[in-house]
């Protein structure tokens, strides 16, 4: 069994289709895998401007319904 089971990573940038994101993973049991999990902020073009907003702490949160 891994030591990473039911653990949450450190927010850290990510990258999906719509663009990137500032977002957690979560290990998986079966897939034995690192997935996706939330996101905390709007998505992003391009990594660089996520990290720019990062730096300077004028990110935007993610709005929930």
């Amino acid at each position: 069994m891994s030591k990473d089971v039911g653990k949450i990573s450190k927010p850290k940038i990510m990258q999906s289709a719509a663009g990137y994101y500032l977002g957690y993973e979560y290990w998986d049991l079966e897939l034995e895998a690192w997935l996706p999990y939330g996101r905390e902020s709007i998505y992003y073009k391009t990594r660089e401007e996520l990290e720019l907003v990062l730096e300077r702490d004028t990110m935007q949160r993610r709005q929930y319904p």
